[in-house]
């Protein structure tokens, strides 16, 4: 066997190998729509659409636009780009006010807001890990815990959060979707799902 024959048999297994690796890095780590929002698929990316349905709600004006719906008993908080299409880039659903005590009524209910596997508010933390598995990073420690809590939770006990958090990597980027799961007392009080970098 020549050498150029052996050059290219080596680079093919690497060439197996890599792409054996890549679709593991893809894959998908915890969820990718709240209700109605999937910050994967193509309905919201100009989110115009999703304000005329739902209305605007309490907006906050700054780099990246923000609304907050109370809708029943839940919070619910949607962040959007600046841009041509402006699409929505986080969606937290809270049994807490999140990020503002303001919120608004939705022109129309977001339904139940739940993930595309059925997770929603009230359910355990081993319910969660059951259906996404074990999280990328979880957060106990009181200190972190209390840095990445809204400031509208002044009243939560820290002590009692956990935070679970689940990425979904794209090779080709290094990033992508990330979603936070909130526990008090082992109970899920708030989601967030973003593709903030």
């Amino acid at each position: 066997m020549n050498v150029s024959k052996k050059i290219a048999i080596v680079a093919l297994v690497l060439i197996g190998l890599w792409s054996c690796a890549t679709k593991i890095y893809q894959g998908q780590r915890g969820p990718s729509c709240l209700g109605p929002v999937c910050l994967d698929a193509d309905v919201w990316k100009d989110a115009e659409p999703f304000f005329q349905k739902y209305g605007v709600g309490f907006e906050r004006d700054g780099k990246f636009p923000a609304y907050w719906y109370q809708d029943g008993s839940n919070y619910i908080y949607i962040g959007r780009y600046h841009g041509e299409n402006r699409p929505i880039n986080d969606i937290v659903v809270s049994k807490y006010p999140y990020y503002s005590t303001h919120a608004f009524p939705p022109k129309q209910s977001f339904g139940v807001l739940a993930t595309e596997k059925g997770i929603e508010l009230g359910v355990t933390y081993d319910q969660v890990v059951r259906t996404y598995g074990m999280p990328d990073q979880l957060y106990t420690d009181v200190e972190t815990v209390k840095g990445k809590l809204s400031e509208s939770w002044e009243s939560v006990d820290s002590g009692k959060i956990r935070i679970a958090r689940y990425e979904t990597l794209y090779a080709e980027d290094d990033y992508g979707p990330w979603a936070l799961f909130f526990f008090e007392n082992d109970v899920l009080i708030a989601m967030e799902l973003s593709n903030s970098l």
